[in-house]
């Protein structure tokens, strides 16, 4: 999987998760505060342990946006 490809995976499946449109999710959102909850985050940590990532609950929760996942997916899929 591409780091291109991983980071439009994870816009839409955060949008779908929260139910709004991927237009509104920006790099910055604090994505618990637009109502992502802990179990939402614990089935995308499967889903990208799944697709082969090497990432964990405590990294996206330490800073839950959709920059900072993406930074740690492109630093896991470098690695």
């Amino acid at each position: 999987m591409s780091k291109q490809a991983a980071n439009i995976d994870l816009l839409a499946v955060i949008s779908q998760l929260l139910n709004v449109p991927s237009e509104s999710v920006t790099p910055d959102m604090n994505l618990i505060e637009l109502g992502l909850d802990s179990i939402s985050m614990m089935r995308l940590t499967g889903q990208l342990r799944n697709a082969g990532l090497d990432i964990n609950f405590a990294q996206l929760m330490a800073n839950p946006t959709l920059a900072s996942w993406q930074a740690i997916i492109a630093s896991t899929e470098a690695g």
